[in-house]
């Protein structure tokens, strides 16, 4: 069977297709496309996504039905997340892309985000009983996980992502000082449930668009390619030299030195990095 799956993040919407095969619990994935329409920008002010915003989500659904189209796809599942549990016009959104592709749109969790985030990054690994932490920054939220493939030890949503705290703390391009000891500052106020976790040995997992991004940046690529990026180390050093440069540049300058791959992310990816560092 070929199921494609769209997650409508805050920033991203990511389109998977895959193989999957029940029988044999297999899934293989064949292809995989992003695009950044931004859907949050404005919700945490107004309550709502905007009507610029709705019609670029809506530009990608667009791309993706036709995609899913060519690869004959035999069941479509969606997943929207933070943007869409937080906008009061989110039933109206949902409403529409059911009466425009025929997809039911879910709106998961914040607890659902981060259990779903786990098991799409522990499903291939092949020790059941260590303990693996995952980390995944989007536009509205931030997930971590700790656990074994079969038990979480934590799990929790935080109201922090690359659009918000940007939207929130870093207005300057570049910000200044102030402005990124104040986010910091934040963040770590949000994160404080985190340090009375367990401090035994866990390998930390980060996913989505901001620790792929600086592994591109670290690996010197200007373009995503999944082979290159799967399974870089990201230390807290490498992590924070990235920052520093970051935090020096404004976004036309970050688009002119790192390429297609901070392509909607130039203005936001600082954020991300900073929260990654913080965690």
């Amino acid at each position: 069977m070929t199921i494609a799956s769209i997650d409508v993040g805050s920033n991203s919407v990511l389109l998977l297709i895959a193989k999957v095969n029940p029988d044999e619990k297999s899934i293989i994935a064949s292809k995989t496309y992003y695009e950044t329409p931004r859907i949050s920008e404005g919700v945490s002010l107004t309550g709502f996504i905007s009507s610029k915003r709705q019609n670029l989500l809506f530009n990608v659904l667009d791309r993706y039905n036709d995609l899913i189209s060519e690869h004959n796809v035999e069941k479509v599942l969606v997943t929207a997340t933070k943007a869409f549990r937080v906008a009061k016009n989110a039933e109206l959104i949902t409403s529409l892309i059911y009466d425009r592709y025929g997809w039911n749109a879910n709106i998961i969790s914040g607890e659902d985000e981060a259990r779903l985030t786990f098991l799409g990054t522990a499903y291939p690994l092949n020790d059941e009983n260590q303990q693996h932490g995952v980390i995944d920054i989007g536009g509205g939220s931030t997930e971590i996980v700790i656990g074994t493939k079969n038990n979480f030890s934590f799990k929790k949503s935080f109201n922090i992502g690359v659009v918000s705290i940007t939207e929130q703390f870093l207005h300057s391009n570049p910000p200044t000082k102030t402005e990124l000891t104040d986010a910091g500052n934040y963040i770590d106020e949000v994160l404080t449930e985190i340090a009375n976790q367990s401090k035994e040995t866990i390998k930390f997992n980060a996913v989505a668009g901001t620790p792929t991004t600086l592994a591109c940046i670290q690996n010197g690529t200007r373009i995503f390619v999944e082979e290159l990026i799967d399974d870089t180390s990201l230390l807290l050093n490498d992590i924070r030299k990235i920052k520093d440069d970051l935090a020096s540049k404004d976004s036309k300058k970050i688009m002119e030195d790192y390429g297609k791959v901070v392509d909607g992310r130039e203005d936001v990816l600082l954020a991300g990095t900073l929260i990654l560092e913080r965690i």
